[in-house]
């Protein structure tokens, strides 16, 4: 049996990820979607509960060895959750979503994290940590930014699934400076300490 079509979709928590998982899947008939969250979750896959962060901590070991064991069962999967670039497992194509920092901080907020959970996240997506994680564990990354962002990257998934996983061009992306984004939305939350 053939290896699976892996779509990975990584990003910092409150990006867009699951939000872009239902569209991408929804484009992609027959297609699998595991959300790394409710997997370690609901499978038990955690060490323990961390009560601060209001968060599972994830077994890496079992959690690879689940996702390896789906990707052998071919078709399509794509894989969501801000861990994946952690996890080891191989994609064909990593989708890293990308969020303005006011519109995490507000979600964050409505969803009542933990506020060192909110620094956490923020300094993340600044740093990049997801992209530069599944850059520096090979993957082949796509960054997701806006609604034109989404209908290129649909376009390039069309294209690699007909070609059964094989390499496809992907549509180049500006990359543009977020220093001036960053520097506001600092000067606008100091009491968040970053």
């Amino acid at each position: 049996m053939r290896r699976a079509i892996v779509i990975g979709i990584t990003g910092t928590p409150s990006s867009g990820k699951s939000r872009l998982a239902k569209i991408v899947a929804s484009k992609l008939p027959g297609s699998r979607t595991i959300e790394i969250g409710e997997i370690v979750k609901k499978a038990g896959f955690h060490t323990s509960y961390d009560r601060r962060d209001r968060a599972y901590v994830a077994d890496m070991r079992k959690l690879k060895a689940f996702l390896l064991e789906e990707s052998k069962k071919g078709g399509t999967l794509v894989i969501v959750g801000h861990m994946l670039p952690d996890t080891g497992v191989r994609t064909d194509l990593t989708i890293v979503v990308r969020a303005r920092l006011e519109d995490l901080y507000d979600r964050m907020v409505r969803r009542g994290y933990p506020r060192g959970k909110i620094r956490e996240n923020i300094s993340a997506e600044m740093s990049d940590y997801c992209g530069e994680t599944a850059k520096n564990e090979g993957m082949r990354t796509f960054e997701v930014y806006s609604k034109t962002d989404e209908k290129r990257l649909i376009a390039a998934i069309w294209k690699m699934q007909a070609s059964k996983g094989n390499i496809v061009k992907l549509p180049k992306l500006k990359t543009k400076s977020r220093a001036k984004e960053f520097e506001r939305f600092v000067m606008a939350h100091p009491g968040l300490g970053i």
